[in-house]
């Protein structure tokens, strides 16, 4: 058992764990006329604790005269640890100590024995699995966001996290209002790609190494084809950071090192577990975002028979060897996730294997990676899309993965794909940081203003602009108006 120590970070009080493991389950204390109900905690302070530790798998609350177990946000029951009358500093010691010999233990001790063996959560499948991570990353959004909070009530506007903040803000966010993500609340957005770029960039990591068990050092172990998700998972990663999202740095590596790879290789169906992941995850981490941010996912019939007719176009129309000829080069201006490129490569290691045999398609697939290109605002997206493409491309035929291969950096930018070739970085105080998001910047223009495209294929965001809002979004001044970009947009399909 371990005191959590390090004042205003807003841990549990106390930390159950084993020698040379993560914590298990935690105990947080409140005062003694407080309940142990959470839901029925009043101040605003705990009621932000208590839906930050409702993430936890187990856990549990304490008043000191009862005790109440949790799994998530869901009480298990609760029992009296000693008679509150005891704990009257009026009571004589000999009387309190009377009371507390009559009291009838047994159920605490029960609850606390419960609480004590729990372990940590393993994910039995894929589904499963995102939801797991979804509550992780759910813990680490509310941690940050809480604490960015603190931090300005404090006055402390320049510790590290706000640095982070203030670098992505100024250099790896561009304009998130095209997307429909608020301006006036970045703290929201922040937390929420904070946390999603922490739970895939050490997915991402766990699976390149080949089920490698990762830690706050596992930026250097990411691949070189996904350069700035290294150097993002880096900056979240940096002891100060990590010091600060305290227990939930702590869970979320202990649910990306507690399942069994196996559960994302292919299945015995031939389907691909990884392919819903994002959504299963996001129909946990935040059941809005669709009407919130506008986010619609194509369903895969409609992805299938797109790219299906894409192939086609190219072979009858253009006479090349569709989506196989090395002369083509394809783009996804709003790529999101990735979902059409990933149809693209699905259809190709499907085209390939009826065609040439399972062995020829890892090769193929390397071919695509690198006339393949995807746009994306966002970085919560753009991480997924990044795991996801690796995942596929990364696939042996047997559908493990092969964790030798060395993939080129795949093209997958984050970038407006409305701004203008040329626009300049801003710089910011992470010097290694600006250094990665202005290479991001220069490949992507390369892709805006020298590469051939053949084809572009997506599904671009419907989200409607208010009036006079296009006047302040990057790259939308390259338009008169919104209906000239709706024009175009309505002429493109």
């Amino acid at each position: 058992m371990a005191e959590f120590i390090n004042a205003g970070i807003g841990r549990p009080d106390i930390a159950l764990k084993r020698a040379g493991e993560q914590a298990r389950a935690f105990v947080e204390l409140k005062a003694m006329d407080k309940p142990t109900d959470g839901s029925r905690w009043t101040t605003p302070h705990d009621r932000r604790q208590f839906a930050r530790f409702s993430e936890f798998s187990v856990w549990a609350t304490c008043n000191f005269h009862e005790i109440r177990l949790y799994e998530r946000a869901e009480s298990k029951g609760n029992a009296a640890l000693v008679p509150e009358e005891a704990l009257d500093p009026s009571q004589s010691d000999t009387a309190a100590d009377k009371l507390i010999d009559a009291h009838d233990a047994s159920a605490a001790l029960r609850l606390i024995e419960r609480l004590a063996q729990s372990d940590p959560p393993s994910a039995s499948d894929a589904e499963h699995l995102a939801e797991l991570l979804a509550h992780s990353a759910r813990l680490v959004r509310g941690i940050i966001r809480d604490r960015l909070a603190e931090l300005t009530v404090e006055g402390k506007t320049d510790t590290p996290l706000h640095q982070v903040r203030q670098e992505f803000r100024d250099v790896l966010y561009s304009h998130p209002e095209v997307a429909g993500y608020s301006s006036s609340d970045f703290d929201e957005l922040f937390s929420a790609a904070f946390a999603q770029t922490l739970a895939f960039g050490l997915l991402l990591v766990r699976e390149a190494t080949g089920g490698a068990l990762v830690d706050n050092h596992a930026y250097e172990q990411m691949p070189d084809e996904h350069p700035l998700m290294r150097t993002t998972l880096r900056v979240l990663s940096l002891p100060e950071v990590a010091q600060e999202v305290g227990a939930g740095f702590e869970v979320m590596l202990q649910t990306v090192n507690g399942f069994d790879p196996k559960i994302l290789e292919i299945r015995k169906d031939g389907s691909d577990p990884i392919l819903y992941f994002y959504e299963n995850f996001l129909s946990t981490f935040d059941p809005a975002a669709r009407e919130k941010y506008g986010v619609y996912y194509t369903p895969t019939e409609v992805v299938r028979f797109m790219v299906g007719a894409l192939d086609r176009a190219l072979r009858d129309h253009l006479k090349t060897d569709g989506i196989a000829d090395s002369k083509v080069h394809i783009l996804d201006p709003a790529t999101g996730t990735g979902t059409f490129l990933l149809g693209i490569a699905d259809r190709l290691r499907r085209n390939v294997t009826e065609t040439h045999g399972p062995g020829q398609a890892p090769a193929a697939l390397r071919g695509l990676a690198e006339r393949m290109y995807g746009f994306e605002l966002l970085i919560g997206p753009y991480a997924v899309a990044h795991y996801r493409l690796h995942h596929t491309l990364s696939r042996k035929p047997d559908g493990t993965t092969d964790k030798t291969l060395k993939l080129p950096r795949l093209g997958v930018y984050l970038t407006d794909t409305l701004a203008r070739p040329g626009t300049a970085a801003a710089l910011g105080s992470l010097g290694f940081v600006s250094e990665g998001i202005r290479d991001e910047r220069a490949l992507s223009d390369r892709v805006k203003s020298q590469q051939e495209i053949l084809a572009i294929i997506g599904n671009p965001p419907y989200r409607r602009l208010e009036a006079g809002e296009n006047e302040t979004l990057g790259g939308v001044d390259t338009y008169r108006s919104h209906k000239a970009i709706a024009a175009r947009v309505t002429t493109a399909r």
